[in-house]
């Protein structure tokens, strides 16, 4: 004798993969969270590197104003080798970082029967409120 079986049993299998597939949609959904999430981190720290960055740039540009202007101010005086630049900081602390820049070479020369100074600079910017930070060195030459 043959039974055949009914669709009684058919209400739990469906139960069954509705779960399953609820899972699997729950676990893409987390993961597609996650992503953003770290993106969106990522971005907040390239903007904080790159307005470091900015602030090493603009410093640069002040350091070489107050050479052209033969008013830079070191510790100790005057501006030579080993120098650091003074007042660095107060320039981009209400900004949320902190500078410090060091005269690593200045040697002067004479060409062409002028003479000229030639700088070599090196300026980190920390920011105060993360690790990061930028490191800018450059040259500079001025006539005397």
């Amino acid at each position: 004798m043959i039974k055949i079986l009914k669709n009684e049993n058919k209400k739990g299998f469906s139960l069954i993969v509705t779960l399953i597939l609820s899972f699997v949609a729950l676990g893409f959904i987390a993961a597609l969270l996650y992503l953003i999430m770290s993106g969106t981190i990522m971005s907040g720290k390239g903007k904080v590197y790159t307005s470091a960055l900015e602030a090493a740039k603009g410093l640069t540009d002040y350091i070489v104003l107050k050479i052209n202007t033969d008013s830079l101010s070191c510790n100790p005086s005057p501006c030579n080798n080993g120098s650091e630049i003074t007042n660095l900081s107060n320039l981009v602390s209400s900004s949320g970082y902190s500078a410090v820049g060091q005269i690593i070479n200045r040697t002067s020369y004479s060409k062409d029967g002028k003479t000229y100074d030639l700088y070599v600079i090196n300026l980190k910017v920390n920011s105060n409120r993360s690790n990061d930070k930028s490191e800018v060195e450059f040259a500079y030459e001025v006539e005397k």
